[in-house]
């Protein structure tokens, strides 16, 4: 995993990102540099749980996965962390390169979700 360090830089300053893009495909991860928004790269072969993604406690992080087993994992682990939303999703592809539908979900702590 890489790109989280600024992340963890800015945490300790007392600032945190609005949100985080965590995806897991070839990815520009010099967003600090720019200013652009924060973005953490996941190597597609890299085992998940073994993974630390307590940079995320208390954020909203948008989760692009390779696979539909691979991004729910990778969400797992972010709600388990502690962020606060948690939107992921892996969009399939044919043997043409064509996308075809996948998997999306975006989860809430739960006590920040209010009655109707």
């Amino acid at each position: 995993m890489t790109g989280h360090e600024p992340i963890l830089s800015m945490r300790k300053a007392g600032i945190s990102p609005g949100v985080v893009f965590i995806n897991e495909y070839e990815c520009s991860i010099d967003w600090a540099k720019f200013g652009d928004f924060a973005t953490v790269k996941v190597s597609p072969t890299e085992a998940i749980e073994t993974l630390d993604f307590r940079f995320v406690v208390g954020l909203t992080v948008s989760i692009s996965g390779s696979t539909i087993d691979r991004a729910k994992r990778i969400a797992q682990a972010c709600q388990k962390a502690g962020a606060v939303t948690v939107a992921a999703g892996c969009v399939q592809h044919n043997a043409q390169g064509y996308a075809r539908p996948g998997w999306s979900e975006i989860w809430y702590k739960p006590a920040l979700v209010k009655a109707a």
